[in-house]
């Protein structure tokens, strides 16, 4: 009977060859390894594949990219970057800012 094969397979609390609370067996502990090692693979694959349609999905000529790439900065973008660089000497730190340390 199914029951029967059950109760062989997965025992009851305090029956024979019954297992703590929580305790797996070596064959349980491997598969459950093997899966998060392929879970942990997974999101990290995910994660590239995000990264990589983020590239693909701009779609410009080669030339225009290479171009773009080798044109010095605008007086525009030097203006912006000399702002920025004021504004981050006269803000400081931020844990500075508020109130002594704990």
């Amino acid at each position: 009977m199914w029951i029967v094969k059950a109760l062989k397979q997965q025992p009851l609390r305090g029956g024979p060859g019954a297992r703590a609370a929580g305790e797996l067996a070596a064959a349980e502990r491997a598969e459950l390894d093997r899966l998060r090692r392929e879970n942990r693979e997974l999101k990290q694959s995910n994660e590239i594949l995000k990264l990589a349609s983020a590239f693909f999905a701009i779609q410009i000529a080669p030339r225009t990219y290479r171009k773009a790439r080798r044109r010095s900065p605008s007086s525009r973008d030097i203006a912006d970057a000399r702002v920025e660089n004021a504004l981050r000497g006269v803000a400081g730190k931020p844990e500075a800012m508020y109130g002594g340390g704990r």
